[in-house]
C-alpha cells in the first residue's frame, strides 16, 4: 500500500504596483510575507465546496466507475444504483464499486443514501476511502444489526484489521438511510442519518507502509487514508442514490483573549507606506481584519470622523479596538458613526475598502 506525501516548497517575491512605495525600514529586516486569501461572503460557514462530485444516477453514471469484481452486476435504473450480492466468500466480501479517476488528498465529505431490500443477518453496506493502486483500503461499514465498524484491508498479504467499532439501532429493511464520512486533519468521522457513530482521532493511529519488509513511508491516519473512494455492499440486495462528494476547507478557528490578540499582532508590519486616499486606514483595516479572521478572530470595521479601525471580539460579545495603521491595541474607545463586517464595508464603500496594490501587504519580523 503505497502512499505519496507531497512536500510543498514555498517561495515568494515582493512587487510594487500602482505607485505603491515599499517602506525601506521594513525592506531592511524583511520578515516572512503573509499572503491573504480573501474569503467569500459565507466565510463563517463550517465548510464550503471547493470541488464536488454528484451522482443522482438518473443519467446513468456520469463519472468513470469501476467494479472490483467485473462479474458483479451494478445496475443503474431510474435514479437508483442497484447491486445484488449474497455471497459470503472472501471474494464476495470485496464486491465494491469505485471512482477510477478521482482521488483525494485533502479534507473531504462523502454522502450516500442507501436501503437494504433483502439480506441475511450479516447484510452490510459501507463506504471505502483511501483505495490504493494495489487494492488496499479503509472501509466504514454498518450492518443490518446496527453494528458499525472501521477496517483497514491489505491486499498483499490479504488481511483485515479492525480499527474501531460501535453500535446503533438495527437497520430497517426497505428504508432509506444516509451514511456520511468526513475526513479532516484531526479526525475522521462516520455518520448514519446525521448521527455520529464512529470518531477516529488521527493522531492516535500510526501506520508504516512496507514493501518486501522495507518501510516506504509512515504517518498518522490522515496521511494514510488519502486515495480513491468506493461503494461497498455484501450479503445483501441494496439500492443506492445521491452520491455526493466534496472537498472541504477547515472549520474556522475561534479565538478569545486580549493577550492572545496582542501575541497575534506582535511583530506585524506593513509592506507599503501609508498614503492618504490610496492606502490608508480603510484599506489597512480591511486587510488586517481578513488576516486576523484567518487566525480565528471575529472582526468588524468601525468608522467615524474620517477614520476607520477594527473591533475585534476578545470575549463573547466584548470587542477591543485595534488601530490598523500602526497595528496596536487601542486603550481608548473612539466614537464611531457606523460598524460593519468586512464584506459589508467593501460593498458600501468599494472605493475606500479595497486592495490597491499587489500583495503581500504584511510581514512579520
Amino acid at each position: 500500500m503505497i502512499k505519496k506525501i507531497l512536500l510543498l516548497a514555498l517561495t515568494f517575491c515582493l512587487a510594487l504596483a500602482n505607485g505603491g512605495v515599499l517602506n525601506t525600514s521594513i525592506q531592511n529586516f524583511l520578515g516572512r510575507p503573509i499572503t491573504l486569501s480573501v474569503p467569500s461572503d459565507n466565510i463563517d460557514e463550517k465548510s464550503k465546496g471547493l470541488d464536488m462530485i454528484y451522482e443522482d444516477f438518473y443519467a446513468g453514471l456520469i463519472n468513470d466507475w469501476l467494479a472490483y469484481n467485473p462479474n458483479v452486476q451494478w445496475v443503474v435504473e431510474k435514479g437508483v444504483l442497484k447491486v445484488y450480492n449474497i455471497t459470503n466468500t472472501e471474494e464476495g466480501r470485496l464486491w465494491y464499486l469505485y471512482l477510477k479517476d478521482y482521488s483525494f488528498d485533502e479534507d473531504i465529505l462523502i454522502d450516500l443514501d442507501f436501503k437494504i431490500l433483502e439480506g441475511g443477518v450479516n447484510a452490510r453496506v459501507g463506504l471505502i476511502v483511501g483505495l490504493d493502486s494495489d487494492g488496499s483500503f479503509f472501509r466504514f461499514r454498518v450492518d443490518v444489526n446496527g453494528r458499525c465498524d472501521f477496517y483497514l484491508h491489505n491486499e498483499e498479504p490479504f488481511e483485515w484489521h479492525k480499527l474501531a467499532e460501535s453500535k446503533m439501532r438495527p437497520l430497517v429493511i426497505d428504508k432509506w438511510y444516509r451514511m456520511r464520512v468526513v475526513v479532516q486533519q484531526d479526525k475522521v468521522s462516520f455518520y448514519v442519518d446525521g448521527t455520529p457513530v464512529l470518531d477516529l482521532y488521527c493522531g492516535e493511529y500510526h501506520f508504516k507502509v512496507t514493501n518486501n519488509g522495507q518501510i516506504i513511508s509512515e504517518g498518522d491516519l490522515y496521511e494514510t487514508i488519502k486515495g480513491r473512494i468506493g461503494i461497498y455492499a455484501v450479503e445483501a440486495k441494496v439500492h443506492f442514490k445521491n452520491f455526493y462528494c466534496k472537498k472541504l476547507i477547515p472549520a474556522p478557528l475561534k479565538k478569545y483573549g486580549i493577550a492572545n490578540l496582542r501575541k497575534d499582532l506582535q511583530g506585524l508590519r506593513w509592506l507599503y507606506q501609508y498614503k492618504a486616499n490610496e492606502f490608508d486606514c480603510s484599506n489597512m483595516s480591511l486587510i488586517l481584519g481578513y488576516f486576523l479572521r484567518e487566525l480565528g478572530w471575529r472582526c468588524f470595521i468601525a468608522a467615524g470622523d474620517g477614520h476607520a479601525w477594527l473591533l475585534v471580539e476578545t470575549s463573547s460579545g466584548v470587542y477591543t479596538p485595534v488601530e490598523a495603521t500602526s497595528i496596536y491595541i487601542r486603550s481608548d474607545w473612539p466614537k464611531y458613526r457606523e460598524v460593519g463586517t468586512l464584506e459589508e464595508m467593501q460593498k458600501r464603500y468599494p472605493w475606500d475598502y479595497n486592495f490597491p496594490y499587489e500583495g503581500p501587504y504584511l510581514c512579520r519580523r
